[in-house]
C-alpha cells in the first residue's frame, strides 16, 4: 500500500502536489470521467493528505498512537484509501485487532471495486491473518441506545469483534445502573453476554408527594375551625371524609402494589437459581442459561418498580388517612364492615 517516497519539499507545495496526484489516481483507477470537485472538498483533502503524510512519518518511528490519530483524522476529512488502511495498521500494532480488522474490512468494501487486484490480494491476506486472532462477544438483553465500551473505548458495531483474550465490557444509559462484566474470548470462538440493565429507583419523584402531603396537613388545619363552626352553626361541611376515601384507597392500592412485586421477586429469584447449572463461569451461559438470566433480570426490574410504586402509594394513604382523621372524619373498622363517618 506504501510506495517510495521523495526528498521532502516546502509543506505547502508539497500537500498540493500531493492532492493533485490523489485525485488524479483515484479518477484513474475508476475509469470513468468525473466532474472538478468543489473547492471545498479539495481544500479538505489537500489538509487530508497534509495528516496523512505526517502519520506516515510517525508510523515509520513507531509512534503508533501518535500516527493513529494522525490517520484517523485524515480519514476523517476525506474519505481516502491508503488512510483507512494505515489505520488498521496502527490498530495491529497496538494489539486492538478486533477494531484493526473492522478497518481493513471497510477497505475492502468500500475501495474494493477500484482497488488494482495486487493491492486488493494484500489486503485480504492481511483480513485473514487478522481473523484467526479475534473472537466475538454477543451482547444481549441491553436497553436500544445503550453506550457499550470495551476496555475503555466506545464501540459501536455488533457483535463486538475483539482481540482473543480477557476484556472489559461496560454497558451503560441514562437513567439506568450501568453493568460491567469481564469477558474471555478464544480465536475464532463466540461469547454471549447476557446485559440486562437496572433502572434507577425514582428518588426524586417522591418530592411531589411530599409537597402534597403538606399542603393536605394545611387543608386540615385549616378546614377544622370550619367544621367546628359547622357544628355550632349546623350550615357548614369540611372536605375531610372525601380524603379519607382516597387515603384507604391509595393505600389499598400500595399494599397490592407491594404484594404483587414480592411475587415477582420470588419468580426473579427462582430463575437466577434455576440458570445457575447453565452458566458454569459466571456470566458466559448456554441458550438456555442466557435466557432464563434474561427473563430473570425482567422479573426483578417489575418487582423493584412495583416495590417503589406501591411503597409510594402506602405512605400517601395513611398519611392522607392520619390528616383526615384529624379533620374529623372517623374511619371505624369491625369483623365485617368498615364505616366512614363525616361530612359528605
Amino acid at each position: 500500500m506504501r510506495g517510495g517516497r521523495n526528498k521532502k519539499m516546502p509543506a505547502s507545495l508539497g500537500a498540493v502536489i500531493a492532492a493533485a496526484i490523489t485525485l488524479v489516481s483515484q479518477r484513474a483507477l475508476a475509469g470513468s470521467p468525473e466532474a472538478p470537485d468543489a473547492p471545498d472538498a479539495v481544500s479538505l483533502k489537500i489538509e487530508a493528505v497534509a495528516h496523512f503524510d505526517k502519520g506516515l512519518a510517525l508510523y515509520d518511528k513507531g509512534a503508533w498512537e501518535a500516527a493513529l490519530a494522525e490517520f484517523v483524522e485524515a480519514r476523517t476529512l476525506s474519505r481516502l484509501r491508503n488512510a483507512v488502511y494505515q489505520t488498521g495498521l496502527c490498530l495491529e500494532k497496538l494489539g486492538r485487532h478486533g477494531e484493526a480488522l473492522e478497518q481493513l474490512d471497510a477497505v475492502l468494501k468500500e475501495f474494493g471495486a477500484t482497488m488494482p487486484a495486487q493491492v486488493k490480494e494484500g489486503v485480504e491476506r492481511k483480513v485473514a491473518e487478522l481473523r484467526a486472532l479475534v473472537g466475538e462477544i454477543v451482547v444481549g438483553g441491553a436497553e436500544p441506545g445503550a453506550t457499550i465500551t470495551v476496555d475503555g473505548r466506545p464501540r459501536g458495531e455488533h457483535p463486538l469483534r475483539v482481540a482473543a483474550g480477557s476484556h472489559l465490557v461496560r454497558i451503560s444509559r441514562s437513567g439506568f445502573e450501568p453493568f460491567e462484566a469481564r469477558v474471555t474470548v478464544a480465536a475464532g470462538q463466540t461469547e454471549r453476554l447476557a446485559a440486562r440493565l437496572t433502572p434507577l429507583a425514582p428518588v426524586a419523584r417522591l418530592a411531589p408527594l411530599a409537597a402534597a402531603t403538606q399542603d393536605d396537613r394545611a387543608t386540615a388545619t385549616t378546614a377544622r375551625p370550619l367544621h367546628d363552626e359547622a357544628s355550632a352553626g349546623g350550615t357548614t361541611a369540611a372536605p375531610s371524609s372525601g380524603q379519607l376515601v382516597a387515603g384507604i384507597v391509595a393505600g389499598s392500592v400500595g399494599l397490592v402494589g407491594i404484594g404483587v412485586g414480592s411475587a415477582f421477586g420470588v419468580m426473579a429469584f427462582g430463575k437466577k437459581s434455576d440458570s445457575a447449572p447453565h452458566c458454569p463461569a459466571g456470566n458466559r451461559c448456554d441458550d438456555t442459561g442466557f435466557q432464563l438470566r434474561t427473563d430473570s433480570r425482567t422479573d426483578g426490574d417489575v418487582s423493584t418498580a412495583l416495590f417503589v410504586v406501591g411503597g409510594a402509594a402506602l405512605v400517601a394513604g395513611v398519611t392522607m388517612i392520619a390528616t383526615a382523621s384529624r379533620a374529623g372524619a372517623q374511619l371505624t373498622i369491625g369483623p365485617r364492615s368498615v364505616a366512614i363517618r363525616g361530612a359528605f
